[in-house]
């Protein structure tokens, strides 16, 4: 019984290591290395899923009065429409008149601390487009990583597409501190049909 109580311990220990990695010092990382678990907390807000942003090719003024924004930090798009992305990070295909509803995670890994604010950047070539994200409590990725600040690292955005036009667009995040902004990269896609 105390094999069988070991061995389960272990598997569950090497489960969730398979599931969780995020993006680190903003290098993209080939798909089938980056997993990361796609877990809720219970306080996750669910009535965020009802509100949907507009893409705006502004920059948030979080943003800007930060410039230049830094390449670094650690993330990573775990869901998308409620779908693991970490498990099959393929580019996810929608139509123009989709809303499509991500989540993840960003922290400074460097200065161990959580951002003030997170946006979703969408880039096509030389154009540019945001969203904002709502925070959301993320326990599992501060269990994982055995780091309390990590706990409420967690984004979602719930976003219209209607402002995109047919087209291969990567996906970001950019993370607002005090006195910096970090672009985060997941290496995710997302194709506009």
């Amino acid at each position: 019984m105390k094999a069988l109580k070991v061995y389960l311990v272990w598997s569950i220990v090497a489960l969730v290591s398979v599931y969780l990695i995020g993006c680190d010092g903003g290098s993209s990382h080939p798909a089938s290395a980056k997993k990361e678990v796609n877990q809720l907390s219970e306080s996750t807000p669910l009535s965020a899923e009802k509100e949907v942003a507009q893409l705006s090719e502004s920059t948030p003024p979080a943003i800007t009065k930060l410039a230049p924004i830094l390449s670094g930090g650690k993330c990573n798009m775990d869901s998308v429409n409620g779908a693991d992305w970490s498990i099959n990070p393929k580019p996810f295909v929608a139509a123009q008149n989709d809303t499509i509803l991500i989540r993840g995670w960003g922290v400074d890994e460097m200065l161990k601390r959580i951002p003030s604010s997170v946006f979703l950047r969408v880039q096509l070539g030389e154009r540019i487009l945001y969203s904002e994200t709502k925070n959301m409590e993320r326990v599992d990725v501060a269990k994982y990583f055995n780091e309390e600040y990590y706990k409420n690292s967690g984004f979602q955005a719930n976003v219209s597409l209607s402002h995109l036009s047919p087209g291969e667009y990567q996906l970001m995040i950019v993370m607002t501190f005090p006195d910096k902004a970090i672009l985060c990269s997941a290496g995710r896609v997302l194709v506009v049909k």
